[in-house]
């Protein structure tokens, strides 16, 4: 943001707030929506916004960084859903008193994947890339190839087996309809 965008340190604190607004606000709309529809949907939905944020990244430049707000926006949409999702997904699917061993094999992998992915792309940090009609500075090579790794992570949660989950195409059909009908309002289903 600052070298390659040359936004200013105003600019970048109104990003950061508009990314935390937006999570503030949209946990209300995660709680919900997991509650009737489950945690599988939930996270395609996050997993989809999540790979859709870096690649907004690819063409951002000088003269246009503006549309970071819109990514902001989303990312914050994003990021609160992903972090209720997790946690929720690792109880849902864990046997009955196996929850805790779940939880710890999630923290543990994930924070090894992160350790991981971040040495990795020190390591492999790459040139700038030219493909075509914009030179793609080497952190959005790097944004673009995390947003294809976050989408391609959708295969193997089409693997995951979850018993209150509704599907994908249904929830966000019935969503719509509560939400242009003015009633998304807490209830069990049933």
């Amino acid at each position: 943001m600052l070298k390659n965008l040359h936004m200013t340190l105003f600019e970048i604190q109104i990003y950061s707030t508009i990314n935390i607004v937006s999570s503030l606000f949209s946990f209300g709309f995660w709680g919900k929506f997991i509650d009737r529809y489950g945690n599988k949907s939930s996270m395609k939905i996050c997993v989809f916004l999540g790979g859709l944020n870096p690649m907004l990244w690819l063409f951002m430049s000088e003269a246009n960084y503006n549309t970071l707000w819109l990514e902001a926006l989303i990312s914050g949409f994003s990021w609160a859903g992903t972090a209720i999702i997790t946690t929720n997904f690792v109880l849902s699917i864990a046997p009955k008193g196996k929850e805790q061993v779940y939880s710890g094999m999630y923290a543990a992998v994930a924070g090894l994947s992160m350790m991981t992915s971040s040495l990795a792309s020190g390591i492999f940090y790459p040139d700038p890339v030219d493909v075509g009609f914009k030179v793609l500075e080497p952190e959005q090579v790097m944004f673009g190839i995390g947003g294809v790794f976050r989408w391609l992570a959708l295969i193997p949660l089409v693997l995951v087996q979850e018993y209150r989950s509704v599907p994908l195409r249904k929830a966000i059909a019935f969503t719509l309809v509560r939400i242009f009908n003015g009633r998304f309002k807490s209830k069990k289903r049933g």
